[in-house]
């Protein structure tokens, strides 16, 4: 396992040695000399390779993410893995097919890793998505920090209102509500995106959103130094602002907003609130 994740590959690069080798650069060694099928080195290597694995580390890591961008084999050691033991007579198959695609440099062949070990952890695509969100917008790299910091492409704030109307809608079949997310139109050179959000009983209307008074609420904001406003436009309306930085627009953080929301302003949702 090599102790530094290359910024270009962005997971932890991993090697399997069945014969003799000489290395120049530091690497963690484990040995498996024990198995006779070598399926447990393959599975380790296309597990710790993964993107799960580096999002593990990321988040438990007293090093990496956080002083530096290398990993400490204590963690490697502290990776939640499910046993080569558990896996299916299917998944066995699939460790020696996935492990032959990537040797081969096969296109798409890690998407497929990842894919199968978001398998074998039992998590669905949106747990896989907030993986990967995650990782685009806060491992340590260079890159990485700029693509977060960078403003925000009007198709992630599309895809974003896409989502919390999704998720926001489950609660309106519900209410007898049908919800609304719109973005508002981008001001130029301001710091900030904004989404209309609505509530009503005759279905969506998709009208053009005008531009929010940000001088409402901006002055606040500032003092606080948020990240996110929300206030009520009206009994059925709310003005959501969010600093127009990418990682602050990603589908993980629309279900995030949307989970808020509901919690904290189900009054706007069901459209009994009094102005």
């Amino acid at each position: 396992v090599l102790k530094a994740p290359p910024a270009s590959l962005g997971r932890i690069r991993t090697a399997v040695v069945q014969s003799g080798a000489v290395f120049n650069t530091s690497l963690y060694g484990y040995s498996a000399r024990a198995q006779d099928n070598g399926l447990l080195v393959r599975y380790l290597s296309l597990v710790i390779s993964s993107k799960i694995a580096l999002w593990q580390v990321l988040i438990t890591s007293g090093e990496f993410g956080f002083e530096r961008d290398t990993i400490e084999k204590a963690t490697i050691d502290r990776l939640f893995i499910p046993t080569v033991e558990s896996l299916s007579d299917d998944d066995r198959g699939e460790v020696h097919r996935l492990f032959q695609l990537v040797q081969d440099g096969a296109r798409d062949a890690w998407d497929e890793v990842d894919r199968w070990c978001a398998s074998i952890y039992h998590l669905r695509e949106r747990d896989l998505q907030v993986v990967m969100d995650t990782l685009q917008f806060n491992l340590p790299f260079s890159g990485n920090r700029r693509l977060a910091q960078a403003p925000a492409e009007n198709e992630a704030v599309s895809q974003f209102c896409e989502v919390l109307e999704a998720e926001l809608s489950l609660w309106g079949q519900r209410l007898g509500r049908f919800i609304e997310a719109l973005p508002t139109a981008k001001l130029d050179a301001s710091p900030w995106r904004g989404i209309r959000i609505t509530s009503s009983v005759t279905g969506p209307k998709r009208q053009a959103v005008q531009h929010i008074d940000w001088a409402k609420f901006l002055p606040l904001a500032d003092h606080f130094a948020a990240t996110e406003v929300i206030f009520k436009e009206a009994h059925d309306c709310l003005w959501l602002g969010r600093l127009d930085q990418a990682r602050y627009w990603s589908e993980s953080q629309a279900r995030l907003v949307a989970q808020r929301l509901a919690w904290e302003h189900m009054d706007v949702l069901k459209g009994w609130v009094s102005v």
